[in-house]
């Protein structure tokens, strides 16, 4: 899938009237390559690659001077130094993986081990001072204004204590909780048998990925009129961006609404998903 060249002289041969992808990263680059080469309805070449390269993404956010946490991008371990970032920080790969490797990490010793163990690009983003999370879907016609078509809401795997049970215990408490276990026990280790005390609470999965244990809440009512004007403008900003979802973490929704507050994550583009579908409530007929 990675072989552009090849890939579209295959499909100058057939004479294609349209490619598309099943819903993976890899394959957006060459989708939009050879869509372009053809003249085909897509992203542009370069959109497709800032859009599953989240180093060349944060480099388009600055330069458009759209919110998004500041970070830096490791393709050479040898030449870094630790002992230069502000921790906490967030560390993850610069493809999209749906959450896979994406850790806090609290010192120069956690972020030399992870990267000793890391095989792929890595990039460091500072902790985000917002709590709240959220899935933003936009969509803009040709010559029509922009609009938000849904949006998702991130309830994070947060545990409250009890004085009584320890965190593998609570874990118990909750069947879907339940299914993070194996992971959860490779990333605490001994401190998953720790009793939290009565009203502790812990966020244990602290980035808002369905597959890392997020609910996704369905909070399409909170779009606005006012939220729209401000979105079509930030948006505007983003060259190429016509279509897919922002993740974004903000202090709340009326400071949101207004433009205010909040920090932009990621963008994904046009083989993204509207996230509010996958609300517990919804049905699979809300979902085609």
């Amino acid at each position: 899938v990675l072989e552009k060249e090849q890939i579209l002289a295959k499909c100058l041969e057939i004479g294609i009237n349209g490619i598309t992808t099943i819903a993976t990263d890899i394959c957006v680059p060459t989708i939009a390559y050879v869509a372009e080469n053809m003249k085909l309805v897509s992203n542009s070449y370069l959109s497709a690659i800032i859009a599953t390269n989240k180093a060349k993404m944060r480099t388009a956010f600055e330069k458009a001077n759209v919110n998004s946490p500041k970070s830096f991008c490791i393709e050479n371990s040898d030449l870094f130094e630790a002992s230069k970032f502000n921790y906490p920080l967030i560390v993850k790969p610069d493809i999209g993986l749906r959450g896979t490797a994406v850790k806090k990490i609290y010192s120069t010793v956690e972020l030399e081990n992870y990267i000793k163990k890391a095989k792929f690009n890595i990039l460091i983003q500072e902790l985000i001072p917002y709590e709240n999370e959220i899935g933003l879907f936009y969509v803009q016609l040709p010559n029509k204004e922009g609009k938000i078509t849904g949006i998702v809401s991130k309830e994070f795997m947060i545990l409250t204590g009890n004085g009584k049970n320890t965190i593998r215990e609570l874990l118990h408490q909750d069947k879907r909780y339940l299914l993070q276990l194996e992971s959860l026990e490779e990333e605490y280790k001994d401190k998953i048998n720790t009793i939290l005390k009565e009203g502790e609470t812990i966020n244990l999965v602290p980035y808002g990925n369905h597959c890392r244990g997020t609910k996704f809440v369905d909070a399409s009512d909170k779009i606005s009129p006012e939220m729209t004007a401000s979105f079509n403008k930030i948006c505007s900003q983003i060259d190429g961006f016509y279509f897919g979802r922002m993740d974004i973490m903000f202090s709340n929704f009326d400071d949101l609404a207004r433009g205010e507050n909040f920090q932009i994550v990621e963008i994904n583009g046009a083989i993204s998903e509207p996230t509010h579908m996958y609300d517990p409530k919804h049905s699979l007929l809300f979902g085609w």
